[in-house]
């Protein structure tokens, strides 16, 4: 007890140094992701050792004798870092990274000695003139290195040349050859513009394969079902990526069902990625691997496709127009989030891009494992899509609808403003168990469509009286929305939909509203404060729980009143 109380300056060195070491560690791991090696991964320098050392005397022996804090270094353009980690780490394992030209060969002259230590290895650099050849000479010095404990290798020669197929370069990837005999305890391999070959027996023994960034010549391509035997031969694999890396050969035809019944179990997986430009490879490459493929629950898959929106037959190659229908299979089997998933989230596309789209469906006991993320993105390149946005966005809706029809939906977050309120309204109709709905939408206008969606019959054809034609999301209990610019009408039409939902059998039993921008006059007062405040009560005449609204105002010239939070 009497040591919590004790002034930092009288802490025994040993306990500063397990302080410098959580610090350590907290600071290397910033900025990495869970299970990944690509460039996020790389072996960063952390500022705490020297920072550390230079407080005061007692500081710099307690850091000298924790040898932990030297163990991960990352050389640029000096080697003087290495020189100081490899003295004062002891014998603990070392996390090196190198990543200028001028000094990685010197460098791993210097840890030519060291290799018995080496626990993971980072050779990642921007591509310069005249060191293709220094870091593949590099690359191949390492090996044929005896690493004993090397667990996590990643290999990156970054090319800014245009690699996609047809494009600028007709082969983008450097191979070469690892040997499981040296490199015993090899778990990690993530490699961008670079791979090995296909039979190599490393394979088996990985826990995490990232390739990226390679365009093979079709010589040296794979078929899809010798791909598949390769991932049979890797029971072990927990994290798969394989993220613009063009080396397989699909099935010259558009359609989705396996052309194989080649099953490929994942047990251990708990991360896929599979990320192709369908512009080049078939929209239905993904759909015909993930066929092949049966995942566990724990699995969280995330899948992009880059696609043009219309066929443009001045293209090398032309294919059909990427929807998801063909790019995922509606097959539990192969994605139990089909059949488990119990939130739908539709977030807002960065840079307003109307064509592009995004969803996230997870599962509501467990919603950071077992997920699903799909980007269907445009391609940037392509012409103007001449197709009006709310049809193309309002297609892509209604796929969402039909590939999650078995899922028990029961939340559904819409932060896109692209769908149209026939699109809203007829997706409505096909997720009848919704109970919570969560709307934040830039546009008040857009809020309104959602609203409006909301006050539709669940089956238009219905010709019975208007109050026994029931209405869409008939379980919806919660509405939550969020605005950031404000409107005169915009509780009063909110009121107006809720009547007509009210009129017909549904009662809400929460309803949260968050508006910003409410104008306020020169004295910081709201304007029409007491209408403003009839609105309120009229809105809590259809919701069974107080309702939460949340006032952000526009600051006025004089004062800036804090929002304010009511209770109704």
């Amino acid at each position: 007890m009497a040591m919590i109380t004790r002034p930092i300056d009288r802490l025994p060195p040993e306990i500063l140094g397990e302080i410098f070491k959580l610090v350590h560690t907290m600071e290397a791991a910033h900025g990495t992701r869970i299970g990944c090696c690509d460039q996020e991964h790389v072996v960063r320098r952390p500022r705490s050792p020297d920072k550390l050392a230079e407080v005061c005397t007692r500081w710099r022996s307690a850091a000298l004798e924790t040898r932990e804090l030297w163990c991960r270094i990352a050389v640029h353009r000096s080697e003087k870092w290495l020189e100081l980690g490899l003295t004062r780490s002891g014998n603990k394992p070392l996390h090196v990274g190198l990543h200028h030209p001028t000094t990685s060969l010197a460098s791993w002259s210097l840890l030519e000695g060291h290799t018995q230590r080496l626990r993971s290895l980072t050779v990642a650099w921007y591509e310069c003139k005249g060191t293709q050849k220094l870091f593949w000479r590099l690359i191949r010095m390492v090996a044929n290195m005896q690493l004993p404990l090397l667990e996590e290798l990643s290999v990156d020669y970054s090319t800014f040349a245009d690699y996609w197929p047809g494009g600028g370069v007709d082969e983008r990837g450097w191979s070469f050859v690892l040997k499981g005999t040296r490199l015993p305890a090899l778990r990690v391999l993530c490699l961008k513009d670079a791979w090995i070959p296909w039979d190599s027996p490393i394979f088996s023994q990985l826990r995490v394969l990232h390739i990226e960034g390679i365009n093979l010549h079709t010589s040296k391509w794979l078929f899809l079902d010798e791909f598949l035997a390769l991932l049979q031969g890797c029971p072990y694999l927990e994290y798969l990526d394989l993220s613009d890396a063009y080396f397989v050969r699909f099935p010259s035809t558009e359609a989705t069902d396996p052309d194989s019944d080649l099953v490929v179990g994942f047990p251990a997986l708990r991360y896929l990625r599979l990320g192709w430009d369908s512009v080049w490879l078939r929209p239905s490459a993904i759909f015909q691997m993930l066929a092949h493929f049966r995942l566990e629950n724990q699995t969280t898959v995330a899948i992009k496709s880059l696609y043009e929106p219309l066929c443009v037959s001045s293209r090398p190659r032309s294919f059909p127009r990427c929807t998801l229908r063909n790019l995922i299979p509606r097959n539990p089997t192969c994605l139990p989030i089909l059949a488990t998933a119990t939130t739908l989230c539709l977030p807002s596309m960065e840079f307003d891009a109307p064509h592009d789209m995004r969803f996230m469906a997870s599962k509501a006991d467990d919603p950071h494992r077992g997920s699903l993320t799909v980007d269907l993105l445009k391609w940037h390149k392509c012409s103007d899509n001449p197709w009006p946005t709310c049809r193309c966005a309002d297609d892509q809706l209604m796929d969402i609808c039909t590939v999650f029809a078995q899922a028990p939906l029961q939340r559904l977050e819409l932060g896109s403003d692209a769908f149209s309120v026939s699109g809203l309204s007829a997706a409505f109709r096909r997720l009848p168990h919704i109970r919570i709905l969560e709307v934040s939408l830039k546009d008040p206008y857009s809020l309104e469509e959602v609203i409006e969606a909301l006050a539709t019959h669940a089956d238009p054809t219905n010709l019975e009286s208007e109050t026994k034609r029931g209405v869409v999301l008939p379980k919806l209990r919660t509405l939550r929305m969020k605005t950031f610019n404000w409107h005169s009408k915009l509780l009063s039409n909110i009121a107006e939909h809720l009547d007509w939902r009210s009129k017909r059998g549904t009662e809400l039993s929460q309803l949260h509203i968050e508006v910003r921008g409410r104008p306020q006059d020169e004295e910081g007062e709201i304007e029409h404060e007491f209408e403003h405040s009839a609105q309120l009560l009229r809105l809590q005449m259809f919701v069974v729980d107080p309702v939460l609204y949340v006032d952000i105002p526009s600051p006025s010239r004089r004062t800036a009143n804090p929002p304010s939070f009511e209770l109704i």
